[in-house]
């Protein structure tokens, strides 16, 4: 065999060894690259489970129009109240909750609701019960181990009434909206007298809503 033909066939060898060394090398980092984003994403879509604290406190104060019957002009909280003495409702919120691990990014938002029951003077049956959203906040956005939650609010008695009036010259009727504070509300008689001494009676109401 002659030499030019030997170096030829070792030339070609060597290039094949150089293609199979790179094709070794692509396949070994597209690998590694492969293995590295699957790692990345499974960090970050695994769930971590994280334990906390939590503590929270609500007190409030009834406000009172002026009467003869307080010498104050609030109440305390968990009492009982005569509607048509409360001029405003002052209520506080906090709220604290600690991890139990490093900083982590957070995002939440939160809502105050408020259950306003009205039962019958001397009794435990329910002549009002509704569910009245206080505040709503915006999303919050935060790194640390803790979300601190401080909020003031003032809530004004005034209620929405719908009632009906008949008609007195001929059948039928309409139904009316008012609304405005409650002055006197008379079980016996049967209606509610309004703070601009209107009344309504009861058996013509179809809806109270607190606002």
């Amino acid at each position: 065999m002659k030499k030019n033909q030997v170096n030829a066939i070792l030339y070609n060898q060597a290039k094949r060894r150089n293609t199979v060394f790179a094709l070794i090398s692509i396949i070994i980092i597209v690998s590694v690259i492969t293995l590295s984003f699957f790692m990345i994403f499974f960090e970050r879509s695994k769930k971590q489970y994280v334990s906390y604290d939590e503590t929270s406190n609500i007190d409030y104060k009834i406000f009172l129009n002026d009467n003869e019957f307080f010498d104050s002009n609030y109440l305390d909280k968990n009492n009982r109240y005569i509607a048509s003495l409360i001029n405003y409702i002052n209520a506080s919120f906090n709220y604290k909750l600690s991890l139990n691990k490093e900083d982590i990014e957070y995002k939440y938002f939160y809502r105050i609701d408020a259950d306003i029951k009205i039962v019958e003077k001397g009794t435990d049956n329910p002549l009002y019960n509704k569910t009245s959203i206080l505040k709503t906040s915006d999303e919050k956005i935060g790194y640390s181990n803790e979300i601190i939650i401080n909020e003031n609010v003032n809530k004004h008695l005034e209620i929405k009434i719908t009632y009906f009036i008949a008609d007195l010259k001929k059948e039928g009727g309409k139904y009316i909206n008012k609304t405005g504070k409650v002055k006197t509300l008379d079980l016996v008689n049967g209606y509610i007298k309004m703070i601009d001494n209107e009344k309504i009676y009861l058996d013509d109401i179809t809806e109270i809503v607190i606002l």
